[in-house]
């Protein structure tokens, strides 16, 4: 039940929704923010020192919880959303449940260079969205019996600061594998940036200011 309304609800709006979501589950599970399908299932989250593959800090559904929440509470993520979906085709109604992965990985790959935009404005924005995380999340899922997922103020810091990271990279590279690597490691990042002949000559003459 719960697959399915994150899937009705998150993933099945747009191809832009789909790819940022996978995108960005993929970077969480390479980080350990996020136990990956390899991981052994016995062993429970670790919380904020997560660095082992099977010591994530969230599993999957806390992790799909996270994004939930964020795209509730979140009025320019919401905007964002929605501005992605105009012309999004409905796929819980005219996709059958088999195929829908197929479906919207073939609508990925077939995207125009519009299309591609709006996924890396939705990008952008839902990574500032998680640096505004503040404090513990609890969501209640709407579904049958109401199952809870609680995601502690330390993890939500943990995945505030690496989006942080993110997206400080992204906004200079406009490269994604640039930002979700400097993300991922927060000893250096270096970014390197050839100026104009005009500039250099004004920062040379400045130097003492500089």
């Amino acid at each position: 039940l719960k697959a399915e309304y994150f899937w009705n609800n998150l993933l099945a709006c747009s191809s832009a929704s789909f790819g940022i979501v996978i995108l960005l589950t993929s970077w969480a599970r390479t980080i350990g923010l996020v136990r990956s399908m390899q991981d052994c299932p016995c062993v429970s989250p670790a919380g904020p020192q997560a660095s082992a593959s099977n010591e994530a800090a969230m599993i999957p559904g806390e992790w799909q919880a996270l994004l939930l929440h964020t795209f509730d509470s979140d009025e320019r993520l919401r905007d964002a959303l929605k501005a992605c979906t105009k012309t999004a085709t409905d796929l819980t109604k005219c996709v059958a449940s088999d195929e829908r992965l197929r479906y919207l990985t073939d609508s990925i790959r077939s995207s125009s260079k519009s299309q591609l935009s709006c996924m890396g404005f939705l990008l952008l924005e839902l990574l500032r969205a998680l640096t505004r995380l503040r404090g513990n999340v609890k969501f209640t899922w709407p579904v049958q019996e109401h199952p809870v997922h609680e995601i502690s103020a330390e993890v939500c810091c943990m995945v505030a600061s690496h989006a942080c990271r993110a997206v400080e990279t992204l906004a200079v590279t406009r490269n994604c594998k640039a930002a979700f690597s400097a993300s991922s490691n927060f000893a250096t990042t270096t970014i390197s940036r050839r100026l104009s002949r005009a500039l250099s000559f004004k920062l040379y003459s400045h130097q003492q200011f500089h």
